[in-house]
């Protein structure tokens, strides 16, 4: 079946669009891949007080209100690697190790403003009218990060990911998405089937048609 112009003119709109939707839906695949992944990463990285840094920078996840108004509870935050050569100083806000066994946190990250430096280390303190100074002096090897900025749009994903409601919000986000995406295709493509099914059982009878006037005229 030879197409006409008109449907090539058409056709090409068509494949522009399906490799759009292609894409769009790869980029939706990818970033709640990668939301999941950032989420469970970061929460294992502070539960073993590590942090991984690309470019010298990094995220983190700050779970409880010791900071606030600073920095929220449950936020994510940038946060830069220390620099030797130019250490922490008062009003700085760090994530460093808890060394302190009798903290419920001891072997992870904690992330309070320093309030004085001493001999032995820094002191620190969260923001938060209720916060209290912290036990023990924190000593340079054990800060992880400086506190940059927070990010809230990195923030409002995280929480839906660190929870069922949120997980199964963005389960069905994905499924709409991809059915918006899949379903018309399957459809058109459904159509389009049976419309060249159609032609081809017409041009089919053509040709009979033809065929028995051939013969008739034969005779």
């Amino acid at each position: 079946m030879t197409r006409t112009g008109s449907e090539k003119k058409i056709s090409a709109p068509h494949r522009a669009a399906a490799v759009l939707k292609r894409v769009l839906l790869i980029l939706i695949v990818a970033a709640l891949v990668i939301g999941v992944i950032l989420a469970v990463y970061s929460s294992v990285c502070r539960s073993k007080g590590a942090t991984a840094f690309v470019f010298g920078y990094s995220t983190m996840w700050v779970q409880t209100g010791s900071m606030e108004p600073t920095i929220a509870a449950r936020s994510a935050i940038l946060v830069r690697r220390p620099d030797p050569e130019n250490p922490p100083k008062v009003g700085d806000v760090i994530s460093y190790v808890c060394r302190d066994p009798k903290s419920e946190v001891y072997g992870a990250l904690i992330t309070h403003r320093i309030v004085a430096v001493e001999p032995d280390g820094y002191r620190t303190k969260g923001d938060s009218p209720l916060a209290t100074e912290d036990a023990l002096a924190v000593p340079l090897s054990d800060i992880r990060a400086v506190y940059i900025k927070n990010l809230p749009v990195v923030s409002f994903f995280s929480r839906l990911f660190s929870t069922w409601l949120g997980l199964a919000a963005i389960g069905v986000l994905f499924l709409i998405s991809v059915g918006g995406f899949v379903i018309p295709d399957a459809v058109r493509a459904l159509s389009e089937e049976d419309n060249e099914k159609k032609e081809a059982e017409r041009q089919a009878e053509i040709a009979r048609r033809i065929e028995e006037e051939v013969e008739r005229l034969g005779k």
